[in-house]
């Protein structure tokens, strides 16, 4: 099934945000669109790889230049 809906999760690397990427995995009709966090760079990178997001976010500038360096050329 080709996805139908679009989220965007802000604080995808806290409990709430892990809860709604756990149910995405499960569903065929959802798609990530877009993932923030305020500086789990480890967490959001892992995310970011898993569901392809066409953007990532995160609050705090050393934190996201740090992300950039990791997700550069992933795709």
């Amino acid at each position: 099934m080709r996805p139908t809906k679009s989220l965007i999760i802000l604080g995808a690397t806290g409990s709430v945000g892990s809860s709604a990427l756990d149910v995405v995995r499960h569903r065929d009709d959802v798609r990530v669109a877009g993932l923030a966090s305020r500086s789990n760079v480890d967490a959001l990178v892992r995310a970011a790889i898993e569901f392809k997001p066409d953007a990532v976010a995160l609050s705090e500038r050393d934190a996201a230049d740090r992300a950039a360096d990791h997700l550069h050329g992933t795709g």
